[in-house]
C-alpha cells in the first residue's frame, strides 16, 4: 500500500513540473510578472496597493 500511495505522490509530483507557463502566455492573461522579462502587469500590483490606502473595496483575482 505505500508502494501505490509514493508512486501516486510521485506522478503528482512529476505531472506538476511538466507544465511550462511562458511568460507570454501568463503576459497575455493578465498575470503580474517581475523576473528576466521585466515587470509585466505591475501597474495591476501599483492600482490594487492604491485601493488599498485610500479604503476602496479591493479583490484579488
Amino acid at each position: 500500500m505505500k508502494f501505490i500511495y509514493a508512486l501516486l505522490l510521485f506522478t503528482l509530483i512529476l505531472t506538476g513540473c511538466n507544465n511550462s507557463y511562458s511568460s507570454e502566455e501568463a503576459k497575455k492573461n493578465g498575470d503580474i510578472i517581475t523576473g528576466p522579462p521585466g515587470e509585466i502587469n505591475f501597474e495591476k500590483m501599483d492600482k490594487f496597493i492604491e485601493d488599498i490606502k485610500n479604503d476602496r473595496k479591493v479583490r484579488l483575482e
